[in-house]
């Protein structure tokens, strides 16, 4: 009689292909892994630079729309329309608050005032806002974060005469004032390494305006400005064309010619 032949795998083979598929599923698992822990890291990084971007929006809406006003204070009688300190001191105080137009979302300056601060605690930037301009000694802020992972946050402040603060105003001026810096510079360092500036021009307010020199006799009067006793609309023209207290745009007037008597 013949042997009938064996259809199966032997042990050696089964064995074999045990090893080489556990070669295979361990090689796919580690691949797979680098992959989420790449896509993780991609998505801390996105969100770490969508916050910062996040943070300079918000802090150039805010400042684009700040208001000279002067408040009333819970400590004292009037506050700054404009403070800044190098630190931020007590549970509720800010490294930069002032007022400004508009809400969170609307930047129009037909909208309410309302007071606005920033500050970095904890590793984190965040915004206080109050819900009153005028404060009492109740009067609270709600804060809330905008970017964690901070090691350090500055600001700078540029007067009128071309000199950079670290505080705001100056300690020379009265409490309460209104006056306004140039520009605004932000300085944010980030735990990873990075650090990021920016510069924000704030508009020019009355008390920087009033700091233009003022004409001299002979020279060209500035736009919308008076004129002075011997001072022309545009340089070379003759003196005796302007008189005193007219501006450029009441000398273009077409001049009304007297009857002969």
């Amino acid at each position: 009689m013949k042997a009938r032949s064996s259809a199966g795998f032997t042990l050696i083979e089964v064995l074999v292909a045990l090893v080489i598929f556990a070669l295979m599923s361990a090689m796919a698992y580690r691949g797979l892994t680098a992959i989420l822990d790449s896509k993780h890291q991609v998505d801390a990084v996105n969100d770490k630079w969508r916050n910062v971007a996040m943070l300079f929006s918000r802090l150039e809406r805010d400042l684009a729309v700040v208001a000279p006003l002067q408040i009333r204070a819970a400590n004292r009688p009037f506050d700054d329309a404009l403070a800044g300190e190098a630190v931020a001191t007590g549970e509720y105080g800010a490294q930069l608050v002032f007022t400004r137009m508009g809400g969170a979302d609307d930047i129009s300056t037909l909208a309410a005032p309302q007071r606005v601060g920033y500050r970095l605690r904890d590793g984190n930037v965040e915004v206080l806002l109050w819900p009153v301009l005028d404060q009492a000694s109740r009067t609270l802020p709600e804060g809330s974060t905008v970017i964690s992972g901070v090691a350090e946050l500055r600001f700078r402040y540029l007067s009128a005469a071309g000199q950079w603060q670290t505080r705001w105003p100056e300690q020379s001026v009265p409490t309460g004032s209104t006056l306004l810096p140039n520009a605004v510079e932000i300085v944010v360092t980030l735990k990873s390494g990075e650090t990021l500036t920016r510069l924000y021009h704030l508009p020019v307010n009355g008390q920087i305006a009033q700091a233009v020199p003022a004409p001299q006799p002979g020279s060209a009067a500035l736009p919308g400005q008076a004129l002075t006793p011997g001072q022309s609309t545009l340089p070379g023209a003759p003196p005796d064309q302007a008189q005193p207290g007219q501006t450029p745009q009441q000398l273009a007037a077409p001049r009304q010619e007297q009857p002969i008597q």
